[in-house]
């Protein structure tokens, strides 16, 4: 109620942060229990063997708040072959037409990447993560980074 984004959104929140590892599972009526106490547990959760789960919670909040259509990566933590952690995959105007956003339906026709990181230092990330996406060659129109902060920034 606080945030006013109503009760369906707030549980599909709710399910990502628990998927997250950040808080535990729902038990009925009574509240979760926050995993992640403090600042410090989230900026070392590539310490504890999280970024699995670090990288799942930010394809899915990219997947509500900016392009439906994202392929989950493969292959190994890092970005795999690809160089992304994430990118979009065409389709069909009939589909993308029921999407709510401009941004969303822009996505649909442009091949996107987004590069995830929970890494403290994470400028110098950015740059090594948008040189090694540029040279794929692969046509990014935009290029994102996400970082443990949560600050989605566009960056190409």
């Amino acid at each position: 109620r606080k945030f006013s984004i109503g009760y369906n959104r707030a549980g599909r929140i709710a399910d990502q942060l628990e998927v997250a590892g950040i808080i535990g599972p729902n038990e009925g009526s009574k509240a979760r229990q926050v995993l992640v106490q403090t600042e410090y547990e989230l900026e070392n959760i590539t310490s504890k063997s999280k970024e699995k789960n670090f990288e799942y919670f930010c394809r899915k909040i990219c997947e509500k708040e900016i392009a439906p259509n994202l392929i989950p990566q493969t292959g190994p933590t890092g970005g795999g072959d690809s160089k992304a952690d994430t990118e979009t995959y065409p389709v069909a105007d009939e589909i993308a037409q029921t999407w709510l956003t401009y941004e969303a339906l822009q996505s649909s026709s442009e091949r996107w990447a987004f590069a995830f990181s929970a890494q403290k230092t994470w400028k110098p990330k950015v740059q090594s993560d948008v040189e090694k996406l540029i040279k794929t060659n692969r046509g990014y129109q935009k290029i994102y980074f996400i970082r443990y902060r949560m600050r989605i920034q566009l960056l190409y």
